[in-house]
């Protein structure tokens, strides 16, 4: 069940939609960014307002996903993706990788961020060619 959690919350956050990472999210959920502690949250509530303060005003927001797995017993997944923006008239991006794990109900506990990507962020197409299928 856990893979569909973790695809339930990638989706969300794709559109947006934060009542659907809500449902995904445990009470206590603990969220470690790649950008140190001002990129951390505790708490389902405060992380859901961190997406929408950050991540609803992106310009051309987007993920091009390229993995999602977990372990077999489903209480660890991955999630790789590029993420889209667009800066002063350039689709940019970076690769992250998402490591998530579920509690005992199936609900995300603890979601670690870690950037793939060189501090330089660069062109979508020099981070990911979608051509290549």
């Amino acid at each position: 069940m856990s893979l569909e959690v973790f695809q339930s919350y990638l989706q969300g956050i794709i559109d947006r939609d934060w009542d659907q990472v809500t449902a995904t999210l445990a009470a206590g959920v603990h969220r470690e960014g790649y950008d140190g502690p001002q990129d951390s949250t505790d708490g389902r509530d405060n992380y859901i307002q961190f997406l929408d303060r950050v991540m609803t005003p992106i310009e051309g927001f987007g993920y091009d996903v390229h993995r999602i797995a977990s372990t077999e017993n489903g209480k660890v997944g991955l999630i790789e993706v590029t993420s889209r923006y667009v800066e002063n008239g350039e689709e940019l991006g970076y690769r992250m990788a998402y490591v998530i794990t579920v509690d005992d109900n199936d609900l995300i506990d603890n979601i670690e961020i870690y950037w793939k990507t060189p501090t330089k962020r660069l062109s979508v197409d020099t981070v990911y060619d979608r051509t290549a299928g």
